[in-house]
């Protein structure tokens, strides 16, 4: 029998694997943008437009889900071909060292860098509307006991009966 060389036929699997990671990568970019303009809205307080940024992610983030479930598949076999525990750059470039799987792996290192600034962008935005959310929580218990006071004034005022003191008597 003769043996098949596995390099050989994961090359269109993986060059079709790197492709789609590069279609991911350029949605990701788009959500790093809109992660850079939902912290500048946060910044100018302006509501409308940060509503409108936080649809858009999510609906990229939908497109971007869809398009990781059509990669899954592809991942998990490559995974129990080469018997690899875990699918990285690294496991990938040990097992076949051929440029399908370098051009795979920069892909990836990108997608990575991509990520991480995503994420650091994300953690500051949370951040920065806690912040502002309590500062709202805190103006509005303020809000509350002055109209609490004022209630409790005008209740004493319009309960206090008037009296008349004839001094004839």
């Amino acid at each position: 029998m003769k043996k098949v060389n596995t390099n050989k036929l994961l090359v269109p699997v993986l060059q079709s694997m790197a492709d789609g990671y590069k279609r991911q990568l350029v949605k990701y970019k788009v959500m790093l943008k809109l992660a850079e303009k939902q912290k500048e809205y946060e910044e100018a307080e302006n509501m409308h437009k940060l509503e409108e940024v936080i649809q858009a992610r999510q609906v990229l983030i939908k497109k971007l889900d869809e398009m990781n479930n059509k990669l899954k598949p592809l991942r998990d076999d490559i995974m129990n071909i080469l018997g690899l525990k875990e699918f990285s750059s690294t496991a990938l470039l040990e097992a076949i060292p051929i440029e399908a799987t370098q051009d795979l792996a920069e892909t990836l290192s990108q997608l990575g860098e991509v990520l991480y600034a995503i994420k650091e962008l994300d953690q500051i935005n949370e951040k920065m509307l806690r912040e502002k959310l309590s500062q709202v929580n805190t103006k509005l218990d303020v809000v509350q006991q002055k109209s609490l006071a004022q209630k409790a004034y005008k209740k004493k005022i319009l309960e206090s009966t008037s009296e008349y003191i004839d001094k004839n008597k």
